[in-house]
């Protein structure tokens, strides 16, 4: 039997009748049925482990009558960088400031001696007047150069230069020929030219 479409009609009203709903018409807006949405659980976010915090305090200068001032340094090395030529930069403190580049004048405090000898051949401790000089042409021994180059601002470093960077087969009335040589500094600012 064929079905007509008002056979169709009918059924469907018939069908419409026997449900609760209003009928289906082409304006009516289709019922959305909301179920309740499960709530996700609340993540545990371990917290951040504590950084590394370095207490920053200033060398004390140790002075007796009649001998050149000592910076005191800590004994404890944070690390070292190797650079190029075996020059080695030990690190005491990491400063935070502005990147020393190419060209960069430095302000600096440093007290230096021949490697295996204790006293020391110079420093600006004894003046109270930090030197400064540009970084990367040559103002200075290249040991200093090469150590310089990408160190910041409040940084505290031991330098280990060896003679090929430092004076060489030079002689002056402090430094033998041929020495190895060994600075602390104090990396205190760049300086606007």
């Amino acid at each position: 039997m064929k079905a007509t479409p008002l056979a169709a009609l009918l059924c469907a009203l018939s069908l419409c009748a026997c449900s609760h709903e209003e009928p289906v018409s082409s304006t009516a807006k289709p019922k959305v049925i909301e179920e309740p949405v499960p709530q996700k659980a609340a993540l545990a976010v371990p917290p951040k482990p504590a950084a590394k915090q370095f207490i920053a305090t200033e060398p004390a200068a140790q002075i007796e009558i009649g001998a050149r001032p000592a910076l005191a340094w800590s004994d404890l090395s944070i690390g070292t960088l190797p650079r190029d030529e075996g020059v080695v930069v030990e690190l005491f403190a990491m400063g935070k400031g502005a990147v020393v580049k190419k060209y960069s004048r430095v302000s600096v405090h440093y007290q230096g001696w021949v490697k295996g000898v204790e006293e020391t051949f110079d420093s600006t401790m004894q003046s109270d007047e930090p030197i400064s000089f540009p970084v990367g042409i040559g103002a200075v021994i290249d040991g200093w150069d090469e150590s310089f180059l990408g160190m910041t601002v409040g940084t505290r470093a031991r330098l280990h230069i060896p003679a090929k960077m430092g004076y060489g087969e030079k002689e002056s009335s402090s430094i033998p020929a041929g020495s190895d040589l060994v600075f602390d500094v104090l990396l205190l600012d760049l300086v606007k030219k």
